[in-house]
């Protein structure tokens, strides 16, 4: 069963790590909620009994996700999105630190961008009645922001172009928090992992990316950095990027260069 049905199934957060406690709990209150015994003879107490199945299946599938093959606890997804993960922008060799939340709260950059998306309808009709010279202006707006319309809509997806992030090596970033990269996250991040995926513009045989990590929302500059590589990198593809450390709150990829 598709884990995001099956947390609707048992009507648990999206944001809620999963652990077998939470799933249990949940199994637990749904079972009682709509169990075939307080239901009389008839079409009520067998659709009780079919979503009982229903209910059975989502439970097996989320348990099966939030353990691994040795039954080990499986790494819970970094939730440093919803508290104000840090995402450092290279920009004329200093790095920019933006603040996103998922909740709602998003960097300066990202929320007008978001909000002229959404605005786009009334002034492109406001610009064409007054001034017909400016009309190219919206339609731009509305390619630019086209690309990024879907993870608009998706809470758990905050996303940020080639335009806005000033890589050296051009490339869009997501950050997520569904978990959806939580198998690449290792055991040893007691406090689960970062998960984003980098979006190159052309191909890289060799893509080295910087990491930065703080304690400090405020911190201008890492107060540690770590590299890694990812090799034969195909341009609009996803790259993921899943890194931990539990030393510190905010993590971050600082930047990124093609080398070969």
């Amino acid at each position: 069963m598709d884990l995001t049905f099956a947390r609707s199934v048992l009507r648990l957060d999206p944001a809620i790590p999963l652990t077998p406690e939470v799933i249990e709990q949940a199994y637990a209150h749904e079972s009682w909620e709509r169990h075939p015994s307080r239901y009389p003879e008839g079409e009520a107490k067998q659709a009780a009994e079919a979503w009982a199945g229903t209910l059975a299946e989502a439970r097996a599938s989320l348990l099966d996700a939030a353990t691994t093959a040795d039954g080990a606890a499986a790494p819970v997804t970094r939730r440093g999105l919803s508290r104000g993960a840090i995402i450092g922008i290279v920009a004329g060799g200093l790095a920019l630190v933006a603040v996103l939340v998922i909740a709602g709260i998003v960097a300066v950059q990202v929320a007008r961008q978001f909000g002229e998306q959404f605005a786009a309808p009334p002034v492109v009709e406001e610009t064409q009645t007054g001034d017909e010279s400016v009309t190219d202006q919206p339609g731009d707006d509305e390619i630019a922001g086209g690309d990024a319309t879907p993870e608009a809509t998706d809470p758990n997806v905050e996303r940020l172009e080639a335009s806005e992030t000033f890589f050296t090596f051009p490339a869009a970033i997501e950050f997520y928090s569904d978990g959806r990269y939580g198998h690449l996250c290792g055991l040893e991040y007691l406090e689960g992992c970062w998960e984003s995926a980098l979006f190159t513009e052309q191909d890289c045989a060799a893509l080295e990316i910087d990491l930065g990590f703080a304690n400090d929302i405020d911190a201008i500059r890492p107060e540690e950095t770590r590299m890694v590589t990812e090799a034969e990198v195909a341009a609009g593809e996803a790259t993921p990027v899943v890194f931990g450390n539990d030393a510190y709150d905010y993590g971050w990829v600082e930047n990124i260069r093609c080398t070969s």
